[in-house]
């Protein structure tokens, strides 16, 4: 990015960080933080505008365990990675280092610009007060994403003791600990919260926070913790400052990549380098999910390549990519938005608005002049409907799994499979492995307990 070459000293110095802090083993050595030597807003700016740490470090593991796609016996069996093997089937694998890790780092760098930020005194000014919402919007952002992997799924009823090690300053000398699933996410809404004075309410580029980003990633976790009336006010309040939708009929079918990177629908850009077996030659599109979508329903030339044999293929990412993506989107687009505002009013019995908002949506997906609007007779009819459309509408989002761990209780979602050489595997809906394991050599250096079997 232009803006980070322009400063070439506080990179080498960023790198040097990444040396030191051994980005492989993150809480595993302690970082030489003496080599960093911000000296104001802008050099604490460059640091978050660090696109390999800061955007492209996301778990490709939500991805990996949805139930978006399967793959062929002997695309599966030709895969070098056992770990991705391991959890395309769901197999508790105690190795994932990276996806623990990855963030982690990320985490730190925002840790490190926020102590700094103290350490310079950088109160009042519009850059200074932008660079620390910032910070804290991001660190929400890295800490929802660990709960989706580590932290067991959301229960109001019971705060569960196994959420997430939550770094509050950079200092490597504290004990590794784990916070309560219920401080996990209060301390990623908090984060939120405090930094929407901050933050301003555009920025020239969708890499970095804004207003829009922090109150939708609010709508996401109270979403997750079964607050639908504070998800659907921080969801309203996200559309108030981007509530842009592409018209399909506008788009190219035909090419391999119909959505352009930073497009009018993205609020914050995101995404993660992925893996062969995301691929799509190898990751296929299970048939009825493709049947489910009408001949007259854009998405279904827009997100999706027949292939010679007969396969369908995912090729409609929102990081541009399409059918030669080597990333998977992990950022917060508009769609997303509407969908959590007509869920939850859905589940608050406005059932009549949940649908006009949903429809809202859909029209700019149909084929000009063949949409008819969808309707409901109660509140459960449009939730059903309102969660079928979910389904469809964010493939290959990071939201998937998010979902399943939500949902699984629920009647309107049926337990994923997987058929693996004639077996069928099925993740019940009382399963631990809706959460990963903590690496085993996180775990052998901390005091942190393991995930439940």
């Amino acid at each position: 990015m232009d803006i980070i070459m322009k400063n070439i000293t506080i990179i080498i110095l960023l790198a040097i960080i990444g040396l030191c802090s051994s980005c492989e083993k993150f809480l595993e050595a302690k970082p030489n933080q003496k080599l960093a030597v911000p000296a104001t807003a802008h050099d604490l700016r460059l640091m978050l505008d660090t696109y390999s740490i800061i955007n492209n470090g996301m778990p490709i593991t939500v991805e990996t365990m949805s139930d978006n796609y399967y793959v062929t016996n002997t695309d599966l069996s030709g895969l070098a990675n056992q770990l991705m093997r391991n959890l395309y089937t769901w197999q508790r694998d105690e190795t994932a280092n990276s996806e623990w890790t990855n963030v982690y780092k990320s985490i730190y760098y925002t840790n490190v610009v926020l102590d700094e930020w103290k350490k310079l005194g950088l109160e009042g000014g519009q850059e200074a007060a932008a660079v620390k919402g910032s910070a804290m919007a991001l660190q929400a952002f890295y800490y929802y994403m660990l709960a989706q992997l580590f932290a067991v799924p959301y229960q109001a009823s019971a705060d569960a003791p196994w959420g997430l090690s939550l770094r509050y300053d950079a200092d490597f000398s504290k004990a590794i600990t784990r916070a309560s699933v219920h401080e996990t996410y209060n301390t990623i809404i908090q984060l939120l919260k405090q930094s929407l004075p901050l933050l301003p309410a555009q920025e020239p580029l969708k890499t970095r926070p804004t207003k829009a980003m922090a109150y939708g990633l609010l709508a996401r976790t109270y979403l997750l913790t079964k607050n639908y009336a504070q998800a659907q006010l921080y969801a309203d309040s996200a559309l108030l400052y981007n509530n842009r939708l592409i018209n399909f009929n506008t788009l190219n079918a035909n090419a391999n990549a119909p959505f352009a990177r930073f497009n009018g629908e993205v609020v914050f850009h995101a995404r993660t380098s992925t893996t062969p077996i995301l691929s799509p030659a190898i990751a296929k599109i299970d048939s009825n999910l493709y049947r489910s979508y009408d001949k007259d329903d854009l998405r279904k030339t827009m997100y999706f390549k027949l292939n010679a044999n007969g396969t369908v293929s995912f090729k409609g990412d929102y990081d541009g990519s399409g059918t030669s993506s080597g990333y998977v989107f992990w950022g917060l687009v508009t769609d997303e938005l509407y969908l959590i505002r007509a869920e939850c009013l859905a589940r608050q019995g406005m059932y009549v608005l949940a649908m006009e908002t949903l429809n809202y949506l859909l029209i700019t997906r149909w084929k000009s002049g063949s949409f008819i609007a969808l309707s409901a007779a109660n509140a459960e009819d449009a939730l059903n409907i309102i969660l079928r459309e979910r389904r469809k509408e964010l493939l290959f989002r990071g939201t998937r799994w998010s979902d399943l761990r939500r949902l699984r209780d629920e009647p309107q979602v049926v337990e994923p499979v997987r058929v693996v050489n004639g077996d069928t595997i099925r993740l019940m809906s009382n399963s631990n492995k809706y959460t990963l394991p903590i690496p085993y050599t996180i775990i052998n250096q901390s005091e942190m307990a393991q995930n439940p079997l």
